[in-house]
């Protein structure tokens, strides 16, 4: 007998531009033993883009997206993943496209290095899709486990997003700025030189005065913040 399953998704509203709603409604497959359906809701959530259990919380970035939060302060990667460990006990970002790099002239090592926070800085665990086809089937699979074989409930959290101060801000756009800068030197570079364009505007041999900062790290900076754009 086959029996039925019917997953319960939450998605944030504004997922129906990107076409994952209308792919989540229809979704559906058949199995030898079980039929599973979905059973959609959308809401304006604070945290994350979908929900598939009280404890499991997904940031849907395409590549596109992924490359504006470098860009964007206002779409700071570090206050987004924060809320999202804090809200869910399990949280996911599924990265959706063939692939970030090559985009918007910006350094492969910048890129490299937004991966490895999400990853390593703050454990969540990135997966890859190509599509928004695979990324709504990924969704099901995680929302289908955890409903159907871990018997967890599905909820909105009562969460509030954080909002970055002036100097976070800036330690993010520096950070962002790639070639060896993480979090820590970030902060030390600002309080060196007092703003971000003081950062931006320092030589080769001022960078390399600075603590923890040697010649190397201080080319990169160099090169990566005056070298023409070809996009």
């Amino acid at each position: 007998m086959i029996k039925e399953q019917v997953v319960q998704i939450i998605v944030d509203h504004r997922e129906s531009r990107s076409g994952l709603i209308d792919e989540l409604t229809g979704y559906h497959y058949e199995t030898t033993t079980h039929r599973v359906s979905t059973n959609v809701e959308t809401a304006t959530l604070e945290v994350g883009d979908i929900i598939c259990s009280d404890r499991v919380g997904i940031e849907r970035k395409s590549c596109d997206d992924f490359v504006d939060t470098i860009i964007s302060p206002e779409r700071n990667m570090p206050r987004q993943l924060a809320d999202l460990s804090r809200t869910f006990e399990r949280p996911v970002v599924i990265l959706e496209g063939d692939t970030i790099y090559g985009l918007r002239g910006i350094h492969p090592e910048a890129l490299r290095a937004q991966v490895a926070m999400v990853c390593i800085g703050f454990g969540v665990p990135m997966i890859p899709t190509k599509s928004v086809e695979e990324t709504a089937a990924q969704v099901v699979t995680i929302a289908r486990r955890e409903q159907f074989r871990e018997n967890r409930k599905i909820s909105i959290p009562h969460t509030k997003r954080t909002l970055m101060t002036l100097p976070q801000r800036q330690e993010y756009v520096v950070s962002s700025i790639g070639g060896g800068i993480g979090a820590t030197m970030a902060e030390t570079l600002l309080k060196h030189f007092g703003s971000v364009q003081g950062v931006i505007n320092a030589s080769i041999d001022e960078l390399v005065c600075v603590e923890g900062v040697g010649k190397v790290t201080a080319e990169n900076i160099h090169a990566i913040t005056r070298s023409e754009y070809k996009a």
